[in-house]
């Protein structure tokens, strides 16, 4: 026992060096140290998570005496522990005999311990034990310095200056809540450079990953005044657009009887975020081409030989395959070229299932402010690797705005707990057996309410994915209905029905 601590401070030491080096990748250290705290400590588990000052978290990696431990098995730990220590930024223990913490208790677990990484960006170290061990308290002093220092180099930014530093507030996220949970670490290298250049940035990502939050949180890290949003879509009439960009003088067109200012003067010396750039035509693209690369610009109307001047930092965004409308050429490559100075994607939900349960407790604080929690069998059905999350981080939270709902109108008190009833989540595959037997007969009527709302929920998920397929196929086909309906194999008047009222078509 008494060669511990050096055994410890060898192990941490040639880690360190590994990192330094960069010879091995973060995730493959990040489980090597774990590995080597459960071994000293005689733990059962060992998880890393990532999450905020607001006491939301999620896993990263977890380990147990027989590897990886899955998405599930990570959130049977003691959330309120975790809360704590992320909250009070200070350890916390947890055995038990303290009745408090029933659900580690209900878990198996005779012993937590939680420990704070640090802040801006929080993180917690957990372990947990199933059987207490001898060596328990003498592991822990050897390993846990060495591995917090570690860590914590590795996986947390520079402590900023206080001044730059985001409480928490009901308003919109932080950048750094943004991108604090482990599926966005490829994205916060490409943030740190947006920030530290002063190129134009490019997000792209699908519908409801949350696109226009980042822009917005971005831009209020680059300090500058004022931030201004243009939305691209509002019209399809290209002077319409580039009167809302570069403004008009008075009598430029029939009804122009006062001068308007656009969004580009609005935001001279500060940000400019042009959402769904994918919306404008060619002409406005090259009269944005002419503005990106000179930040020059002619209102419509304006007569005079010298064009006007604005210094704005540009953020773009799109949902669209900019690259596919490249190829089409509904989209100017060098234009692509030029807002694309730091490209930030956003990933799909599906594709971070990780950080569902810590994104769900992020919304649940946004959309009450009381203390709302998930029950763990309702983590777990948000886990189920059968939801394709089509509308992401967006549908994820009116999902659980109508949870919420559901918890409210149920008699007695409000419980504050969301349990799977309350999700009302359907899947493709049929129930089991044995989850049908499951099925309590005196709730037929809550269970019908239920069938119904998930299935109006796969209702609109068709009918999302349809009008999708239909905006593709008219943007393949330059809005040539006729084009279009013979490249779905419908009939003309059958996708005529289904582009919707107002659309202009050729």
């Amino acid at each position: 026992m008494d060669d511990v601590p050096m055994a410890a401070g060898d192990v941490v030491q040639d880690l360190q060096a590994a990192w330094a080096g960069r010879t091995i990748d973060a995730d493959a250290i990040v489980r090597a140290v774990l590995d080597h705290v459960i071994e000293l400590a005689g733990a059962d588990r060992a998880v890393l998570f990532l999450g905020h000052a607001s006491g939301v978290a999620a896993p990263w990696i977890g380990r147990s005496r027989e590897g990886d431990l899955c998405a599930e098995a990570q959130e049977d730990v003691s959330r309120s522990l975790i809360e704590q220590c992320l909250i009070q930024g200070a350890p916390m223990t947890w055995d038990a005999s303290d009745t408090r913490n029933r659900s580690a208790a209900q878990l198996g677990i005779v012993a937590a311990f939680a420990y704070p990484l640090g802040a801006p960006r929080h993180a917690v170290l957990y372990l947990d034990f199933q059987k207490l061990s001898r060596r328990m308290g003498r592991g822990l002093d050897a390993v846990i310095p060495g591995a917090i220092a570690l860590l914590s180099e590795m996986i947390l930014p520079p402590r900023p200056a206080p001044a730059e530093r985001t409480q928490v507030t009901a308003g919109p996220p932080s950048l750094e809540e943004l991108i604090a949970l482990p599926g966005m670490r490829a994205l916060r290298h490409d943030v740190s450079i947006a920030l530290s250049v002063t190129a134009p940035v490019l997000i792209t990502g699908e519908t409801g990953t949350g696109k226009t939050l980042l822009a917005r949180a971005l831009a209020e890290r680059m300090e500058r005044k004022p931030v201004v949003r243009a939305m691209l879509g509002t019209s399809d009439d290209p002077n319409t657009m580039v009167s809302d960009l570069y403004g008009h003088e008075r009598g430029a067109f029939s009804g122009a009887a006062s001068r308007r200012v656009g969004v580009v003067e609005q935001a001279d010396g500060g940000v400019l975020i042009l959402d769904e750039i994918l919306n404008m035509p060619l002409r406005v693209q090259q009269l944005l081409l002419d503005f990106v690369q000179f930040g020059s610009y002619r209102p419509l109307g304006y007569g005079a030989a010298a064009p006007r001047h604005a210094s704005v930092r540009i953020i773009a965004v799109t949902n669209g395959d900019l690259d596919g409308a490249i190829r089409a050429g509904r989209f100017r490559q060098d234009l692509y070229y030029r807002l694309a100075g730091t490209v930030l994607h956003l990933p799909p939900l599906r594709a971070r299932r990780g950080d569902i349960s810590g994104v769900s407790d992020t919304l649940l604080r946004r959309i009450d402010g009381a203390d709302w929690r998930l029950s763990r069998a309702a983590r777990r059905t948000l886990l189920d690797p059968r939801l394709p999350w089509e509308g992401n981080v967006r549908e994820l939270e009116a999902l659980l705005r109508r949870a919420i709902e559901r918890a409210c109108i149920e008699p007695g008190p409000v419980p504050l707990e969301l349990l799977p009833r309350h999700l009302a989540v359907a899947t493709d595959a049929p129930p089991s057996p044995s989850a049908a037997s499951d099925a309590l007969v005196p709730d037929a009527p809550t269970d019908l309410a239920a069938r119904w709302t998930a299935l109006q929920e796969r209702r609109a998920a068709v009918e999302r994915e349809e009008q999708t397929l239909i905006d593709d196929a008219m943007r393949a086909h330059d809005q040539v209905l006729a084009h279009a309906a013979q490249a779905l194999g419908l009939p003309r008047t059958t996708l005529a029905s289904r582009v919707g009222p107002g659309r202009r078509t050729r």
